[in-house]
């Protein structure tokens, strides 16, 4: 490289002469000198003019059409491609990365399940291919000289320079993707309930379960800012239960119970097998405040096909062996501590004749065929209740569960009583009927009904606070067992001819149990329709 030396020169001579008519004239020795001269010398390097070949090289780096030699995107050569051969080369190896891209997601109330992965497979995913390619083809564009260029386009063959795609979700795509997670993953808040442990029979409380929303702005943020293969807690809001298991355990005290006694021997076996049956198909019914229970609807129809066996029932005043004889104990008892829960009777009907295990008047019959008579109450109260019944020995026993007679009663009693009064006899009326059965040998006699005087029974609740009759008692319910004169059935005689009087069979006014709600009268007449005691 050539060097030019340039001289500079600058001299400045300056003369001063004053000359000057006052009295204060300067000496002439005073008279100041020239400065002296100087030199400032400046070295400029400068390139030699390029031979025509280098021109032509350096001309044809700088406005190439295509990548240098070296450059690689996501690991593909794409060195002497142009813009668009090079984005065809790389574009398989986007199109794989954005498949196998996953973040996961834990869901950290479920700690024991497995993380939900958010890949670009399934969810919509961009690229800066066109951004990466632009940045590898802006490579060595300047001139910063022949020598310069060509060193660092030889460096970039030799040692290469590579870039990276960067993936990311789409936005809008991965919301959706994340509102879709939190439908699966959200839970609403679960209440304390109440249930019934069948065996032990006895209550049980489920725990309450606190509810959990996922915060679907913050999650798709933490996704859009995560890394390939990165695995993150979702962001989630805890919401309590209302109803907490203690609060549920407060709430079901025992209101009522009632329990009634049975013969338990080889001869009642099936009685008993009835009895149990039922107690078991009863026990553990919740009702929601304002529902209203069936004995029917819940024991069903009583016959073989549905497991039920033959038992005494009362028909037309007699005893008779029927499918299911013997659940109008259960109901009998269940209304019992119904009543006392102080819960709304819906329909009670007392049996035609009085029955053996419970005082008259508080009786409740039901049947399956025929009139169907029913036992109904309403849970009347603002909070579940739960009934448990169960045979133990020779008892039949019904438990009634939900807030207590004290709370309910605010405080004015916390315990319902029963008794009963006969208030009125029903004399027997007419002959006994004598029935000819031509098919019975002669001499042939067979009480068939006895004869039986009828009554009339008052029911009460009686009100208690700690022991103590805090109220007047409450008339509850009218029940009138009918009077029966008797029937006798004989076989053929002289004296019995098939005109007798007591082929009258199908007269059996009162004989039957009344259908009237609430009040019972004995004024109905449900021949041949029978009842399950």
């Amino acid at each position: 490289m050539s060097k030019v030396l340039k001289w500079i020169g600058t001299v400045c001579i300056a003369a001063l002469f004053t000359f000057g008519c006052t009295e204060n004239v300067q000496p002439a020795s005073t008279v100041s000198t020239p400065a002296p001269i100087q030199e400032h010398i400046v070295v400029i390097e400068t390139e030699p003019p390029l031979d025509n070949a280098k021109q032509e090289e350096l001309s044809a780096v700088l406005r190439r059409a295509t990548f240098l030699e070296g450059v690689t995107v996501n690991g593909v050569a794409i060195g002497g491609m142009t813009i668009e051969q090079a984005k065809e080369a790389v574009a398989p190896t986007v199109s794989a990365a954005k498949e196998a891209y996953s973040v996961s997601v834990n869901d950290p109330t479920k700690p024991d399940t497995e993380p939900f992965a958010f890949t670009g497979a399934n969810i919509m995913m961009l690229d800066n291919l066109d951004d990466v390619l632009s940045e590898a083809f802006a490579l060595v564009r300047e001139d910063t000289g022949y020598d310069s260029v060509m060193a660092e386009v030889a460096e970039i063959a030799a040692k290469g320079r590579a870039y990276e795609v960067t993936l990311t979700f789409d936005r809008p795509s991965l919301k959706g993707a994340v509102a879709n997670y939190a439908q699966e993953h959200d839970s609403e808040p679960v209440d304390a309930a109440v249930a019934y442990n069948s065996e032990e029979n006895k209550i049980d409380y489920t725990d309450d379960l606190p509810g959990h929303s996922v915060q679907q702005d913050e999650l798709t943020d933490a996704i859009l800012a995560a890394q390939n293969g990165d695995v993150l807690d979702a962001p989630v809001v805890e919401q309590p239960a209302q109803i907490t298991k203690e609060n549920v355990a407060s709430r079901f005290t025992l209101r009522g119970s009632a329990w009634t006694e049975f013969e338990n021997t080889k001869k009642t076996k099936n009685r008993v097998f009835n009895i149990t049956k039922g107690a078991g198909m009863i026990s553990g019914t919740i009702l929601h405040p304002g529902d209203v229970f069936s004995a029917n609807g819940t024991l069903g129809v009583r016959n073989k096909t549905n497991g039920w066996k033959l038992a005494g029932a009362y028909e037309q005043g007699k005893t008779v062996q029927q499918y299911g004889g013997g659940v109008c104990q259960l109901s009998s008892t269940l209304y019992n501590a119904a009543v006392k829960s102080n819960l709304e009777i819906v329909y009670r009907q007392n049996h035609t004749m009085p029955v053996s295990y419970i005082s008259k008047g508080l009786d409740a019959t039901i049947n399956s065929v025929g009139n169907i008579i029913d036992f109904k109450f309403k849970n009347s109260t603002e909070s579940d209740i739960i009934i448990i019944g169960y045979v133990v020995g020779n008892r039949l026993t019904f438990e009634i569960y939900g807030i207590s007679l004290l709370e309910e009663s605010g405080g004015e009693f916390d315990e319902i009583r029963l008794t009963s009064t006969r208030i009125k006899k029903l004399p027997i009326t007419g002959e006994k009927e004598i029935v000819v059965d031509e098919s019975k040998p002669a001499g042939y006699r067979e009480v068939d009904r006895e004869s039986r005087e009828g009554s009339i029974w008052q029911s009460y609740k009686h009100y208690y606070l700690n022991g103590v009759e805090v109220r007047e008692k409450e008339e509850l319910d009218k029940s009138t067992y009918n009077a029966y004169a008797g029937r006798i059935i004989v076989g053929p005689s002289d004296d019995n001819t098939s005109s007798n009087s007591g082929n009258n069979s199908g007269n059996n006014s009162g004989s039957g149990s009344n259908a009237n709600t609430g009040s019972n009268t004995g004024s109905g007449d449900n021949t041949g329709s029978g009842e399950n005691t």
